[in-house]
């Protein structure tokens, strides 16, 4: 466990380092880290956005704010006592005149405890999770100017936001 704080605390240093921006298709990333789940998983995550979704950012930086989403709905849909059903996660993306945004909704269990305090480093109402997953992804989209929001959904479980300047 000691190695994984550091490999957190390495992660977290480079969310925070000077972003390097270059043209990528977003969806394109949100299907390739899908692509490493189960297929029973897959079955009940649905992806709704433009496709191509061409953007100019750092990829990098991308991959941790949208990695964290993923993996945080998809463990809170299995810690949910019932099987989860089609559209059980749902993740969305796209841009406006001013910025990107990708946005995941779960209906999990929902959030416990003030939302702050979710994204203080190695706070987790996780078993054997660290805490460092949203502090790092909330960094990543600072160091791109943006914001990251965690909030409840309006019929259960959590929606995730990302949003950072073009």
């Amino acid at each position: 466990s000691v190695a994984r704080v550091f490999e957190a605390i390495e992660v977290l240093k480079n969310a925070a380092s000077v972003p390097r921006p270059q043209e990528f298709d977003l969806s394109a990333l949100v299907d390739e880290l899908l692509d490493g789940y189960q297929p029973e998983i897959r079955e009940w995550i649905s992806t709704i956005g433009s496709r191509p979704c061409l953007i100019k950012s750092d990829p990098s930086l991308v991959r941790m704010v949208v990695v964290n989403g993923i993996r945080n709905a998809v463990e809170a849909q299995q810690a949910a006592s019932e099987q989860p059903n089609a559209h059980a996660v749902t993740i969305s993306w796209g841009d406006s005149d001013v910025d990107y945004w990708l946005a995941v909704l779960d209906h999990g269990a929902g959030l416990t405890g003030p939302i702050e305090t979710a994204f203080e480093i190695g706070s987790s109402t996780k078993k054997d999770h660290i805490g460092f997953g949203l502090a790092i992804a909330r960094q990543a989209v600072e160091t791109m100017i943006g914001s990251l929001t965690l909030e409840p959904a309006a019929q259960g479980g959590a929606l995730y936001t990302a949003r950072w300047r073009k």
